[in-house]
């Protein structure tokens, strides 16, 4: 059995690496600094990764069930258009899938409540409906 597998995410930015990217994840539970490292290869070397998570109420697997979208950004960079924000899907709280291009607007829609809801990092004010959480 392998260490890893890789699943599609999804890559916002206005870089020239952007859209549906493959990301290798670690076999095993999900645990929040393992995505972080995942998806560091999408980020500047010293970025200072931060997550945030998105509920949507449905389009989960199985049966069109809640899921959450994991937005990974980074704190520095973020509300500027240098700052990328790489999506994964979360399904069943424990299961992140594939995203596809009938996903594409809900990772827009993830995007737009991280930029809407979390302040950049220089007002260190958090008035935020999405959870964030910030890498150490």
């Amino acid at each position: 059995m392998a260490d890893e597998h890789t699943i599609t995410a999804c890559l916002v930015s206005f870089a020239q690496q952007n859209g549906f990217v493959d990301l290798q994840l670690k076999n095993g539970p999900l645990y929040h600094p393992n995505i972080l490292k995942a998806g560091k290869r999408f980020f500047a070397p010293d970025a200072q990764l931060a997550e945030a998570r998105v509920t949507f109420d449905t389009g989960g697997e199985p049966e069109n069930k809640p899921f959450v979208m994991i937005v990974l950004y980074d704190q520095e960079l973020h509300g500027t258009k240098e700052c990328p924000y790489l999506a994964l899907k979360l399904v069943n709280k424990d299961k992140i899938v594939n995203l596809g291009k009938e996903h594409y607007m809900d990772v827009i829609k993830s995007v737009e409540c991280v930029l809407a809801k979390i302040q950049p990092a220089k007002d260190n004010a958090h008035t935020c409906g999405a959870e964030e959480k910030r890498s150490k």
